[in-house]
């Protein structure tokens, strides 16, 4: 598994750069979530919360 931190979309965040686009944030958030699915096998946010939260 991919650690959180090493997404592109907290990479992005972290970036102090200006140069970042709306929509290199939205294909990084999306590719983000779809992670956050296939890691908690589902797309119900309660379980992806729990996973997130180490519960």
């Amino acid at each position: 598994m991919i650690e959180i931190i090493q997404t592109r979309f907290f990479s992005l965040l972290a970036e102090s750069s200006q140069e970042v686009t709306n929509k290199e944030i939205q294909n990084a958030y999306a590719q983000f979530t779809a992670h956050m699915e296939t890691v908690s096998n589902s797309d119900d946010y309660t379980n992806i919360f729990r996973t997130l939260s180490g519960g």
